[in-house]
């Protein structure tokens, strides 16, 4: 009986140290802390002075030799409701993106082609600054109305030499300069853990 009961004993306490051990170690409540990780960016900026209004052109004069012959060739594209060659106006990498999340958002090309119907036909497109960023062209741009009537927008595009020529890209979409490239000075951009920059 004796025996037994120190068997017992000795499987109660084995199982009291199992059950400590799979619970873990005791942590305290924690401290929080934050690392700050600069990354410095140099560019130049450049105005258009006066800001430059880009002709339109057709496909068979699109030409990408500059920066300017490439956004007028894109716009131009929208302008028209051409799909093709608005793929065109984007480097090889850029279309394969958007394909894709094209399909993801199940748009189609007539989609596109519908939202460029109802804005662009109707807009004049001026260029208001360039940006050179190591291997890259950011342009500053407007549209404004033909009439007059109607809020001019702004926005930026990222370009970059693809071959012989100029090509709009993506590879900026993740980059904080792409639209914090104005403010200058300092940003904070708060990064998720295994996708910092």
């Amino acid at each position: 009986m004796k025996i037994a009961y120190s068997f017992l004993c000795s499987i109660l306490a084995l199982h009291g140290a199992l059950a400590v051990a799979a619970e873990g170690p005791a942590l305290n409540a924690g401290e929080y802390k934050t690392l700050i990780i600069e990354n410095v960016r140099v560019y130049v900026i450049q105005k258009y002075t006066p800001p430059f209004e880009l002709t339109r052109v057709a496909r068979a004069e699109a030409r990408y030799e500059s920066v300017e012959d490439a956004l007028a060739s894109y716009f131009s594209s929208m302008q028209s409701g051409d799909f093709d060659w608005n793929n065109e106006t984007w480097t090889a990498a850029s279309v394969a993106l958007m394909k894709a999340r094209d399909q993801q958002a199940r748009k189609t090309p007539d989609d596109w082609k519908r939202e460029w119907a109802a804005f662009y036909p109707q807009r004049r497109i001026k260029l208001i600054s360039r940006v050179s960023y190591d291997k890259y062209v950011l342009v500053e741009y407007r549209t404004e109305p033909v009439n007059g009537s109607g809020p001019a927008t702004t926005d930026t595009l990222a370009l970059v030499r693809a071959g012989a020529g100029w090509r709009i890209t993506q590879e900026l979409a993740e980059d904080p300069i792409l639209t914090n490239w104005r403010a200058g000075g300092r940003v904070q951009i708060m990064d998720r853990p295994g996708q910092g920059r």
